[in-house]
């Protein structure tokens, strides 16, 4: 869906620099995600946002580390 987009002036580089795993995230990454959470072993997961985006939204909400000591 966005593969136009990111092969423009680097724009892939940079999301993937910005990723805490280092690269863009697959359908394959949704579909094992959904395999899991039909799965006996996602009984006890109910009501929740699961982000499958490689940390990116954690990364960018969490204020970076402070430096004055």
């Amino acid at each position: 869906m966005v593969s136009g987009v990111l092969d423009t002036d680097g724009f892939r580089d940079t999301i993937e620099f910005m990723t805490p795993n280092r690269r863009i995230g697959q359908p394959e990454d949704i579909a094992v995600t959904a395999v899991f959470l039909v799965s006996d072993a996602a009984v006890q997961i109910v009501g929740e946002n699961i982000a499958v985006d490689g940390g990116i939204t954690k990364s960018a909400l969490t204020p970076p580390a402070r430096t004055d000591s």
